[in-house]
């Protein structure tokens, strides 16, 4: 799945083919798809798409505890997605590149809005429902 799909609402007619999932399964993976879209590419500045993240990086201590909310939000629906342990270990592994270089003023707010932790750990969620 290309990065692209992770921020269509294409990904509710793939939601609806997956019978194994609750109600409130879909309802999360449908919520933390969409919060990776605002947090990652929510607007478009030229060539670039920027989102919350990058916005809220410009207040020091605010865009990581924004970014570290929604991160762990996207690592408990993981958990309740029963992703493997493997899968949720590499989302933990972003989540660290994305916090530790992030702290570094000015180059880590760039760094920010090219990582895009947010959609890398939607990703491998989307690769775990597909198989």
């Amino acid at each position: 799945m290309r990065l692209r799909d992770l921020t269509s609402d294409q990904g509710s007619a793939a939601e609806r083919s997956l019978p194994e999932l609750t109600e409130s399964q879909r309802r999360s993976l449908k919520w933390s798809r969409r919060l990776a879209q605002t947090m990652d590419r929510q607007w478009g500045i030229g060539p670039w798409r920027i989102g919350v993240e990058s916005v809220a990086d410009l207040v020091p201590v605010f865009g990581d505890l924004v970014s570290g909310g929604a991160s762990a939000y996207q690592l408990w629906v993981a958990s309740q997605l029963k992703l493997s342990r493997a899968d949720r270990v590499r989302m933990l592994t972003n989540m660290g590149v994305d916090l530790g270089l992030g702290l570094v003023p000015f180059a880590g707010d760039f760094f920010d809005a090219v990582f895009k932790v947010h959609l890398r750990n939607q990703r491998i969620i989307d690769r775990h429902i597909e198989q």
